[in-house]
């Protein structure tokens, strides 16, 4: 999973490949994200900062490309993800 973790943070534009409504500005840090939530059984919301999740609720996925739109925050989110998943792996 490594290289899916170093992904995350890559804005290369790439078609949607998910069967749900398309996204335009679809990257392969977003299929590389959900890979890795897909893959640990976590969820994607659990990922947002406070005001982004409270946004969940309402718009769903839109709430997470709207985080993600920022440079800065898919690198937040990168940071996030290999924290997570480093405290799970200590965890087991």
């Amino acid at each position: 999973m490594p290289d899916l973790v170093e992904c995350v943070s890559d804005a290369t534009p790439m078609q949607d490949p998910r069967d749900a409504p398309p996204y335009d500005g679809t990257a392969v840090g977003h299929i590389a994200f959900w890979t890795i939530v897909r893959i640990a059984e976590l969820e994607i919301e659990d990922f947002l900062p406070e005001e982004h999740r409270a946004r969940w609720i309402d718009e769903g996925i839109y709430a997470y490309f709207a985080y993600v739109s920022s440079p800065e925050n898919r690198l937040t989110l990168l940071a996030t993800v290999q924290q997570r998943l480093d405290s799970e792996v200590l965890n087991q």
